[in-house]
């Protein structure tokens, strides 16, 4: 294993795949999404799963340290990630924003102002996206499929990656739209991100079930959101 290890980490790219020695289980599946069956997007698809984590982990963007001493992300806002309030580029101007991207890292750009749809099987109804385009030449690679876009300054998640485009951009789900479509097919009033005081509260209520027995329930308690985002 050292030998293994000893090579990948002596590798040029500071983006090398993950080993093996490094893998394991995060959670197992609890939710997997169908095509919509009723509402306005019926037959619409969002390629969206929920993970029942093993251990839960804020939604935050953290710096991180790459293998070429590169720190990424210590410019970018500390804070909980945010639902959005607004469309990106519902002013008209270029909105920058961040890809928190499975294959490399933190990668910038911008998504388009120009309205696109997409059809995704096994639905059978296009539905809305935004296309991402990325600064410098980058582009979406294997791996950044479900990578999170978000604004770096408000910490908005605008929604995530699910197709990559001929030019090195992508195709990206808009988050208000997903999660419509999760509380759809969850029979739920509202779905959102959770924050680290909602973490806090499911940590505590599962220590006092643990020594305490099983609480009188207080509703449907918050649940983490189906991906982290923890760089």
């Amino acid at each position: 294993m050292e030998n293994s290890q000893s090579a990948w980490e002596g590798k040029n790219s500071p983006f090398s795949p993950w080993p093996w020695f490094m893998m394991g289980k995060v959670g197992s599946l609890a939710q997997k999404n169908t095509h919509n069956t009723t509402g306005e997007d019926a037959g619409g698809y969002y390629d969206w799963a929920l993970i029942e984590m093993e251990q839960l982990k804020p939604n935050r963007i953290r710096p991180r340290k790459l293998s070429n001493g590169e720190i990424q992300g210590k410019d970018i806002a500390s804070g909980d990630l945010l639902m959005p309030t607004t469309p990106p580029c519902s002013n008209g101007k270029r909105q920058p924003v961040t890809l928190l991207s499975g294959s490399g890292g933190l990668k910038r750009g911008s998504p388009s102002p120009l309205p696109s749809r997409l059809l995704l099987g096994p639905g059978n109804t296009f539905v809305d996206t935004l296309i991402l385009n990325l600064d410098d030449g980058q582009e979406i690679q294997d791996g950044d499929s479900g990578s999170w876009v978000v604004n770096e300054v408000t910490l908005e998640v605008y929604g995530y990656v699910v197709v990559a485009d001929s030019f090195g951009g992508g195709y990206i789900i808009p988050l208000l739209e997903a999660f419509r479509s999760i509380a759809a097919s969850l029979g739920s009033f509202s779905v959102r991100l959770a924050t680290t005081a909602d973490m806090a509260a499911v940590k505590l209520e599962d220590d006092r079930s643990a020594a305490y027995g099983p609480l009188v329930s207080l509703g449907n308690r918050p649940g983490p959101a189906f991906q982290e985002a923890d760089w």
